[in-house]
């Protein structure tokens, strides 16, 4: 068991099997993208809302803040440790959460953007970079 303020996420994560967050998407889609196990624990709306979305997965289990209990905890781990042992799942798991690049989709998403607000007025300016536009505005 490792707990921390800050820790190098990626290198201590390789070196895991179950991932226990509150479960909002940055940890839970790193993890998932690794293969490993999630156990979120979502204290706010996005986080419900992550959980809500991802608890359908093999890979994941969802306990709301006010269900814990020792019980629930266990019976979660429990499950996730069944479905660990499904090498398949886990290789599907880390090939659909990886394939997708969010630098990439930012990148094309904000160089979209820059291109509507270009066509409007106020724009005196718009200097291409090598991965994305600054805009200069009056």
């Amino acid at each position: 068991l490792f707990m921390s303020t800050f820790a190098p996420v990626k290198e201590l994560m390789q070196m895991c099997d179950l991932v226990v967050c509150n479960g909002g998407t940055p940890m839970t889609y790193l993890a998932l993208s690794m293969g490993k196990a999630v156990l979120g624990i979502p204290s706010n709306m996005d986080q419900h809302l992550t959980m809500k979305h991802l608890a359908s997965l093999p890979l994941v289990q969802s306990l709301r803040s006010e269900d814990l209990s020792y019980k629930n905890i266990s019976n979660s781990i429990y499950q996730l440790i069944q479905v660990m042992t499904q090498e398949q799942i886990i290789q599907e798991m880390k090939t659909e959460f990886s394939r997708w690049n969010s630098l990439k989709i930012f990148v094309h998403e904000v160089e979209s953007f820059a291109h509507i607000v270009d066509t409007s007025k106020g724009i005196s300016q718009v200097e291409t970079t090598k991965n994305s536009e600054i805009i200069h505005i009056d």
